[in-house]
């Protein structure tokens, strides 16, 4: 939280003198697995990880991606790494580029 000390208090509005920073972490994750749901495409992995693909053009995207190759490497961003590795609050951000030759 960002507060500037001389601002007034605005009650039941957002007010520049108080500003609320969300520290966020990236993390490239492999994924193996999808389901097709109204949303999109929630894909998963062995790892119990899963991750809402919200964007349909994405999604196709995905789910192509994974019945060509098997898997698919993409960049989820959350507010925290949990003890466990997952992250807390995962957001799909895109699909790692595939190197073809």
């Amino acid at each position: 939280m960002f507060k500037n000390l001389e601002g007034i208090y605005e009650e039941g509005k957002r007010s520049w003198n108080n500003l609320k920073y969300k520290f966020k972490i990236q993390k490239v994750i492999r994924f193996t697995d999808y389901s097709e749901n109204p949303a999109g495409v929630r894909i998963s992995n062995k790892d119990d990880f899963a991750v809402q693909v919200g964007n349909l053009n994405s999604a196709r995207e995905v789910a192509n991606i994974i019945d060509k190759f098997g898997e698919v490497d993409v960049v989820v961003e959350g507010l925290e790494l949990l003890k466990s590795g997952k992250l807390r609050m995962p957001i799909f951000k895109g699909v790692v580029m595939i190197k073809t030759n």
